[in-house]
């Protein structure tokens, strides 16, 4: 009996060990399985706490779709257009181009000017050969080929925006000069600044308003771009002309412009496209009721003849402007034949009129007897055009060995000048 109560107990005392080895396990696994809810948990705030500050920024800082929604798409695009870095916030910068655009009250629309039945329609034709870029700096070129927004526009530039346009002959009226004398150059566009050193601002994207006087310049430059600006940034400024000879009612009048072309639009920065000079040769009756023959070209002869200025990022508070120089072959307007009256011919405005040869049309400018007191050549015409925008080429400058033999012959002393560069056309 006593043997049976102690086997009991013995068993008792066994089940109770193994109970309590059990438990331990049980409270392991149990503490295991929470930590995946735990993870979860903690993985849940953290996103949820992401979505809230999001939600927060959006809504005080950067609410995009708050702007769309409670401002009219117009001023909500023309906002995100002038907002270069696209932080919400117009800088003095961004503001000045957004007060120009502001200020312009007219469209290139605006400028059409009608040709009526009674007129002499002009053809003219655009030729245009793209920058050669291997004329630029190694910098330049370096953006020329890289994806840089800034020089993507002179890089599509391939060919005139216009290649042909109708003219009528009254349209060229602000060629002539109010009294005509020969040989003597007057201003038919000409700068308000009241300094020579005064700059007109480079960051702009769109032509101010033009005078009704002056349309036909731009409509004559829009052949090549569609935004010209018939008065350049800084001097030289404005279009010159002189009368170089007369054959009865025909005036030969030979002309300088200066103007340049921007190139880029809002969101991307400026980017001025310059040539050096625009010359031209214009035979026109006085009346401006027929023209014989037009000519306006960008001199190639030179290595470099336009200038470039662009903007750049890099990183600061404001974009800062790179500067090259390059060359391209032709830029040039033509007239394809004298003008003819629309009435009498039975063509219509919109037809142009066929390409002469150009020897015949040669032929025909020499056929004409052209009266004048000492008549000059061309080199002499463009000479006196250039003394109207440099007064300082009213001294006339000579090569280093030139000047000796200049100064033997005139008996006068020799005035030395070294320049680092070019005076005139900044190097073109």
């Amino acid at each position: 009996m006593s043997d049976l109560r102690k086997r009991r107990n013995e068993d008792q005392s066994s089940n109770l060990i193994e109970k309590e080895s059990k438990h331990p396990k049980i409270s392991r696994y149990k503490i295991f399985l929470q930590y995946p809810f735990i993870i979860g948990a903690i993985i849940f705030s953290i996103i949820s706490l992401f979505i809230i500050i999001n939600s927060l920024k959006s809504y005080f800082i950067n609410d995009y779709l708050s702007d769309e929604k409670y401002y009219p798409s117009e001023i909500y695009n023309l906002f995100r257009k002038y907002d270069r870095d696209d932080n919400n916030y117009l800088s003095i910068d961004e503001f000045e181009a957004l007060a120009f655009y502001f200020n312009n009250k007219k469209f290139s629309t605006d400028y059409i000017q009608p040709i009526l039945n009674s007129d002499q329609v002009l053809t003219i034709n655009a030729f245009f050969e793209p920058l050669n870029f291997t004329t630029l700096s190694q910098n330049a070129r370096y953006s020329y080929f890289i994806n840089l927004d800034e020089v993507q526009s002179l890089k599509l530039w391939k060919q005139p925006f216009v290649p042909r346009l109708n003219f009528a002959a009254r349209h060229f009226q602000s060629f002539l000069p109010k009294t005509i004398e020969i040989g003597k150059p007057y201003w038919i566009i000409q700068s308000k600044q009241q300094h020579r050193f005064e700059h007109l601002s480079s960051n702009r994207y769109y032509p101010p308003d033009i005078s009704n006087e002056h349309i036909i310049f731009h409509r004559l430059l829009s052949m090549f771009h569609s935004r010209p600006f018939i008065l350049s940034r800084f001097p030289p400024q404005g279009t010159v002309a002189v009368v170089r000879a007369r054959h009865g009612a025909f005036l030969d009048i030979y002309f300088r412009m200066h103007a340049e072309f921007q190139l880029n639009t809002p969101p991307y920065h400026p980017f001025w496209y310059t040539p050096a000079q625009f010359q031209g040769r214009l035979i026109i009756r006085d009346d401006a009721s027929e023209i014989t023959y037009f000519n306006m070209y960008v001199p190639n002869e030179k290595r470099l003849n336009v200038d470039m200025e662009w903007f750049v990022d890099r990183g600061g508070p404001s974009a800062s402007m790179e500067v090259d120089i390059g060359h391209m072959s032709q830029m040039e307007l033509r007239s394809a034949a004298p003008s003819i009256k629309v009435n009498e011919t039975g063509m219509t405005p919109e037809h142009f009129i066929s390409t002469m040869n150009d020897k015949l049309y040669e032929n025909l400018l020499k056929s004409f007897s052209w009266m004048g007191e000492n008549i000059l050549n061309e080199k002499e015409v463009f000479d006196l055009l250039e003394r109207k925008f440099y007064p300082f080429k009213e001294i006339p400058y000579y090569e280093y060995r030139q000047a000796f033999q200049k100064a033997e012959e005139t008996n006068k002393l020799i005035h030395t000048i070294v320049l680092w560069g070019a005076l005139d056309d900044q190097s073109c």
